[in-house]
């Protein structure tokens, strides 16, 4: 009958470190589109960080907002960023120029994936909001020079 004591105590000794990592974890994070502050990014576009720094090491998500034909002109970063369109519909384009005519439009749902490095921009073809992320820093380079917001 000395079997019993020593599971328990094998089995409290195996779910302690469980128990610890659960009380360790810190609450989740949940955000309206509505709440976020948006400022300027380019023409008729707005740019608001949903979480994280992206600026710093670790993961980001910031929201890009759209009018029609709003745009972040062609631009790339070191590091592959992913894109989902949350509300619109509106063109994640690739190349040296922000030419819709050579993309097509993606709805709610839509994805896209941005190598390190690719020249890219993003548009909206109606009032869109898009989430951008990834893992920072996130850094902004113009094609052809000129600055980012």
């Amino acid at each position: 009958m000395h079997i019993r004591p020593a599971l328990l105590a094998v089995a409290t000794c195996a779910l302690l470190p469980i128990a610890a990592l659960h009380a360790q974890q810190a609450p989740g994070t949940l955000k309206d589109p509505d709440s976020l502050v948006f400022r300027p990014a380019g023409p008729r576009a707005e740019i608001a960080v949903v979480d994280g720094n992206p600026q710093g090491d670790g993961n980001f998500a910031i929201a890009l907002r759209f009018q029609a034909g709003g745009i972040i002109p062609p631009h790339f970063h070191p590091n592959e960023t992913r894109v989902v369109v949350v509300r619109g519909q509106a063109y994640i384009g690739f190349g040296d120029t922000g030419d819709t005519a050579h993309t097509r439009p993606l709805g709610p749902g839509g994805y896209a994936v941005i190598p390190a490095g690719a020249h890219h921009f993003e548009a909206g073809k109606t009032d869109a909001l898009i989430i951008v992320y990834g893992v920072g820093p996130l850094k902004t380079t113009m094609v052809g020079g000129g600055s980012h917001p």
